[in-house]
């Protein structure tokens, strides 16, 4: 808990509102993903049927759109970098990495990425405070999360029924528009949720379902295309990226 006055907005809902402990008990650091039971488990691959795979990951590339000054940047030292080793000549490559790691591209955020501020300061997921989940190195500077870390939701990981809601065939165009007003068709609401489950005759959402919402936003860089764009048209694609996007509210 923050013992200075937080700056600006602030807000209470979680206080007032008493979102922590949530119900797995005042100690858990994963959330949603201890719906991930082994009964889940079994109950989701006897869905698979064709075993097909599908990319879910977004390309890193140092042109890609990101949020703020988010940035990818990465660089091969020597080409290639050690080497050649023993009698099969063994040559390899490393690379460096200078990023947001779990926010640029394909991000895995953990429960440490958002919080509400607070009137007693920031507060995180299970009423956690901040300062109070870091972890802190040499000269108190913030290496990591602690118990708001992504590494407590990986070690569960999800096996779930996936289903894929593809809210541009449901409003009948291409892509749905960035968001201007609150009555924007790029707003998706719990009643269009249930349309587009009608619509595309799939069953009702359970508990651990994962929910894959398509907006069409994302085919503004589509992985097997970025490369192949003029450095004007990838800018003019990230602007238009960056400005906004649909989904649900």
């Amino acid at each position: 808990m923050n013992a200075q006055q937080p700056a600006p907005p602030v807000s209470d809902k979680p206080l007032i509102e008493k979102w922590a402990p949530t119900e797995w008990g005042p100690e858990d650091k994963a959330g949603a993903v201890n719906r991930t039971t082994p009964a889940l488990v079994l109950k989701s691959v006897k869905l698979v049927k064709q075993g097909k795979v599908a990319t879910l990951g977004k390309l890193y590339h140092s042109t890609i759109p990101a949020f703020g000054a988010r940035s990818w940047n990465m660089i091969i030292p020597g080409t290639p970098t050690g080497g050649p080793f023993g009698k099969n000549a063994l040559v390899y490559h490393d690379e460096l990495v200078t990023t947001e790691i779990g926010q640029i591209g394909t991000q895995f955020d953990g429960p440490g990425h958002i919080g509400v501020r607070t009137s007693k300061g920031d507060f995180y997921y299970n009423g956690r405070w901040r300062e109070q989940a870091y972890e802190r190195g040499a000269g108190g500077r913030v290496v990591g999360m602690g118990d708001l870390g992504p590494e407590w939701v990986a070690e569960k990981g999800y096996v779930c029924r996936g289903v894929l809601l593809d809210a541009p065939a449901y409003r009948g165009v291409k892509r749905l528009p960035i968001p201007k007003t609150t009555t924007s068709p790029g707003i998706v609401t719990a009643a269009d949720v249930k349309g587009m489950l009608q619509k595309q005759g799939l069953a009702d959402l359970g508990e651990g379902d994962c929910v894959f919402l398509y907006t069409g936003h994302g085919d503004l860089w589509l992985n097997a295309e970025w490369k192949t764009l003029s450095l004007e048209e990838r800018a003019k694609r990230r602007a238009e990226f960056n400005s906004g996007e649909p989904g649900f509210g």
